[in-house]
């Protein structure tokens, strides 16, 4: 049985994946934001994901601080934290 750590957005109700192994943070694309970018991703098992460009949001994971920070749109379910973010603010998964 796999474990994954999930966290939700206050802000936007958004729930993400907390990804260490994951280079980029994503949001998952709308109805409308469906340009699609030249800007290319590929999962970890090597297929293509598609992007449609960056949106900055002000996430709150309940850490007693909100996150400024852009995020990749891409086609994808959930919400992914990637090394990025966690980089960033000195974030540490324990």
């Amino acid at each position: 049985r796999k474990f994954r750590l999930f966290v939700k957005d206050k802000n936007s109700g958004l729930r993400f994946l907390v990804d260490s192994g994951a280079d980029v943070s994503l949001i998952p694309a709308t109805h409308r934001n469906k340009t699609v970018e030249d800007f290319k991703l590929y999962a970890a098992n090597g297929s293509e994901i598609t992007t449609y460009g960056i949106k900055i949001l002000t996430v709150d994971l309940g850490l007693r601080r909100s996150f400024n920070f852009p995020f990749i749109i891409a086609k994808i379910n959930k919400g992914i934290i990637g090394a990025d973010i966690l980089n960033k603010f000195n974030l540490i998964i324990d």
